[in-house]
């Protein structure tokens, strides 16, 4: 998803964590904020991704251009999964996969 040259944008992560229950629990992390602009969801996974895979932030541009693609295939593997899906849609399906 995030698709920026392999040594471009890379940050240095030194991330506290510590194991609990087999997990490994992170303890240095911050909070960033994502535009409300109904592409929320779909932006915060674009960051997130990009951010696990030890590259700097999206810009403002890039972050919607990948969020935008990101809902297109989620709209694609919803039809494409239609009777594993549509019980789970409420309302219409056919509506709310062409709003998505």
């Amino acid at each position: 998803m995030c698709q920026a040259p392999e040594n471009e944008n890379k940050v240095e992560s030194k991330s506290s964590s510590h194991t609990s229950r087999g997990k490994k629990v992170y303890t240095d992390y911050s909070i960033t904020g994502i535009p409300g602009d109904g592409r929320c969801l779909f932006r915060s996974l674009a960051h997130g991704a990009c951010i696990r895979s030890g590259k700097k932030p999206l810009n403002e541009n890039l972050q919607r251009e990948l969020a935008d693609e990101l809902r297109a295939q989620v709209a694609d593997e919803l039809v494409k999964r239609r009777e594993e899906t549509e019980w789970f849609i409420e309302g219409d399906f056919d509506n709310y996969v062409s709003c998505i």
